[in-house]
């Protein structure tokens, strides 16, 4: 037994440890860099990630251990993305995808593994061994890079099977990725769209999906380990479809706020996804859904949730999204109300309150709302209404 394959695998608190010492050497690097660049802000910006990974990477040629080296690897992006979400994320990255599950928005119609064929727009049939998963992805949704940096894209087409698709290389993971079907591709370099400690950002997308290779619309993705297909995970599905590392939204730990959902849920639509106001207003310009969410938040809101922006019939036709939406919110209300007081039924009400008029200090007004020329309880009687709907589940 090799001796280097006794090590463990850090843990994500032991690598913020280090990226923060990383970045508390960041300033002098700046400073030498700055002489070149236009200004030291743009240094320091662009060097906080690299120092981060290089005060990690050194540790990587301690050990011989290919195994041991990968894995290391592999708890930076979990640390990465806990750093950015907040939450603990190795689970997320572990969870194998099965049919009916939703990641950003779409649905995955063909797992992992043997499968009866699919029907082709020819009438041929697919696989029945399939190596990857598939999405009901429509055509031109743009798929980004992934990892800790700057990963490789070569582009390739097999007119009869893949189609158009792209094999990818992340720098700093475990895994090769194929994706396949694309309507386009571009080869070349690009930088993962996120940065430690900073606000994220979007990288420009390596590819769109399509329904090349004589197929239906659809993402076809492979996740390879060693060269060898693998299940793909939720996290870096996820991660292709966002251009960031998945929030996994509220903590699954509260369950309180999940009460106050379910008692908001109740109170604006009865817990009918496809609830619209009907005195809103004509067209889109009604409150859509479980929340009954104003159509001007509705594409700021899912992209905070989700990654990216659904439109307002998107976010009508998709319960689950309706539900991470309205869970990451209230998750953010709550952690506000709790900052103000550690009373409960003022938490809650103002939670409700907040929801209701974006005005959670206005939790005891008495006066009543009015909207499109209808009159609405006062938010007083809504957030009682609300907190008596928690303190029944």
């Amino acid at each position: 037994m090799m001796e280097t394959q006794a090590k463990s695998q850090p843990t994500v608190q032991e690598l913020l440890q280090a990226i923060k010492k990383g970045q508390e050497q960041t300033q002098q690097i700046a400073d030498t860099l700055s002489r070149s660049v236009q200004t030291r802000w743009d240094v320091f910006k662009r060097a906080v990630p690299w120092i981060a990974v290089a005060v990690v990477e050194i540790s990587l040629f301690v050990s011989e251990s290919p195994l041991w080296r990968n894995n290391f690897s592999q708890s930076l992006i979990n640390a990465e993305a806990a750093l950015l979400t907040g939450i603990g994320s190795d689970a997320i990255y572990s969870k194998e995808l099965l049919v009916g599950d939703k990641v950003a928005g779409y649905t995955v119609t063909s797992d992992f593994g043997p499968r009866t064929a699919p029907l082709k727009p020819d009438g041929s049939r697919g696989s029945t061994d399939h190596k990857g998963v598939d999405l009901d992805t429509p055509v031109g949704v743009p798929l980004y890079m992934i990892g800790i940096g700057e990963g490789q894209v070569t582009c390739h087409s097999d007119p009869g099977g893949y189609g158009k698709y792209v094999k990818v290389q992340p720098y700093g993971l475990q895994y090769t990725f194929l994706l396949a079907h694309l309507q386009k591709c571009r080869e070349g370099t690009y930088e993962a769209g996120k940065s430690l400690g900073f606000q994220m950002g979007y990288s420009e997308p390596i590819a769109r999906t399509g329904a090349t290779g004589e197929v239906f619309p659809h993402l076809h993705l492979e996740m390879h380990y060693e060269g060898i297909p693998v299940p793909p995970t939720h996290g870096y599905v996820d991660w292709f479809l966002q251009g960031r590392p998945p929030s996994t939204g509220i903590p699954s730990t509260n369950p309180k706020v999940a009460k106050v959902r379910d008692a908001i849920i109740g109170q604006e639509s009865g817990g009918d996804s496809k609830a619209i106001n009907n005195n809103g207003g004509a067209g889109s310009s009604r409150a859509a859904g479980l929340g009954q969410v104003m159509p001007e938040n509705i594409p700021v809101w899912t992209r905070e949730a989700l990654g990216r922006s659904l439109t307002y019939q998107e976010f009508l036709n998709d319960a689950d999204a309706q539900i991470k939406t309205i869970d990451f919110k209230l998750n953010q209300y709550w952690e506000q109300a709790e900052k103000v007081t550690r009373n409960e039924e003022e938490i809650v009400r103002r939670v409700a309150s907040q929801w209701y008029s974006g005005q959670p200090q206005l939790w005891r007004n008495t006066r009543p709302q009015t909207y499109g020329g209808r009159s609405y309880p006062s938010i007083a009687q809504y957030t009682r209404s609300v907190y008596r709907r928690y303190r029944r589940r």
